[in-house]
């Protein structure tokens, strides 16, 4: 039982640290950020992060979501 109970407790631990780690984060970009790219980012929309499209467009606004893991290491 007590096996049980500390396998329950690391799969949960590792189950919480995942969903942490992929949650989305979304940057806004002025209008000056966007005026700046080479390729303008309503082309870049193939573009992806684990599972989330990097470039998205909220409400006419832009913005470059990764997940939180991705934000760290870069």
């Amino acid at each position: 039982m007590k096996k049980m109970i500390i396998l329950g407790s690391m799969a949960a631990l590792v189950i919480g640290v995942t969903v942490y780690l992929l949650r989305p984060v979304c940057v806004p970009l002025g209008q000056d950020n966007l005026s700046s790219f080479n390729i303008p980012a309503t082309q870049r929309m193939a573009q992806r992060d684990v599972y989330l499209s990097v470039w998205q467009e909220k409400g006419g606004q832009w913005s470059q979501c990764k997940t939180y893991l991705t934000r760290l290491l870069t």
